[in-house]
């Protein structure tokens, strides 16, 4: 899932966990999680199903909080690549002006 999420970590917490409307706490809009839980129910001995289910939002919880993590992280280092992008091709243009024409130097520069 985090590999084919965009660079910049959009749409990625979304996409696993939904969303959950904060003042009721029900689901609002699936996301995986809950594809893969609904999956994993028939093949769990019936035994266990209730304690499972019973668990499904405290997974939920602490799953949401990792990928919003995550996703921040991305978005951070994403930033910091488009600023460190940014602050090289500057110095490439002030390096290859010619100091002698203060203009275009100056230009350069700015």
């Amino acid at each position: 899932m985090t590999a084919n999420a965009p660079a910049d970590g959009a749409g990625l917490h979304d996409a696993m966990y939904g969303q959950v409307d904060p003042y009721n706490g029900r689901v609002v809009k699936t996301g995986l999680f809950d594809k893969l839980f609904a999956a994993a129910l028939p093949n769990m001995p019936e035994s266990q199903r209730a304690a499972f289910v019973g668990q499904k939002e405290t997974m939920r919880r602490t799953g949401a909080l990792r990928m919003a993590a995550r996703q921040l992280q991305r978005r951070k280092d994403y930033e910091q690549a488009e600023v460190d992008t940014v602050l090289k091709t500057s110095a490439i243009a002030i390096g290859n002006a010619n100091p002698d024409d203060h203009v275009t130097f100056e230009a350069a520069r700015q």
